[in-house]
């Protein structure tokens, strides 16, 4: 077998090898940072995180146990109406009452309840009347 062709040199150095290491030391990082530099949410999660540090500064109490239930509480209603629209969405169709809808059986269930009708009671009858609603909504752009 003849031997193989000598590897260039430089002058006065070592021989440069023909496939030259082309990966990163850390290439994780490196992954990561690029994943990171092609999402559009990232500027809007450094601008929650530093209002959280602000708003924590000056209220102590704000990250403990008790706050974040209840801002997980009230999140929650906007989490359940935003599920609804996901699917509206998903499905090419854009539909904007869904918001109005959530708060007119809002209001008409805590008027239920200050009239002095059962809080469960008000509140099944806010789900069936959102109910008739959304379809009345869904049924009429499609006639």
């Amino acid at each position: 077998m003849p031997d193989p062709a000598p590897t260039p040199t430089l002058s006065a150095g070592p021989p440069i090898s023909a496939a030259a290491p082309t990966s990163s030391r850390f290439p994780r990082t490196r992954r990561a940072i690029r994943a990171a530099a092609h999402q559009q949410d990232i500027p809007l999660v450094l601008v929650l995180l530093v209002l959280v540090g602000i708003v924590s500064v000056f209220h102590p109490d704000y990250l403990s146990e008790a706050s974040l239930i209840n801002i997980a509480r009230t999140a929650s209603f906007f989490a359940i109406m935003s599920i609804g629209t996901v699917f509206l969405l998903s499905m090419r169709e854009i539909d904007l009452s869904v918001g109005s809808i959530y708060g007119l059986t809002i209001i008409i269930g805590g008027g239920l309840v200050t009239h002095g009708l059962n809080p469960w009671v008000a509140a099944g009858i806010s789900l069936f009347l959102s109910g008739v609603l959304g379809a009345i909504n869904g049924f009429l752009p499609s006639s």
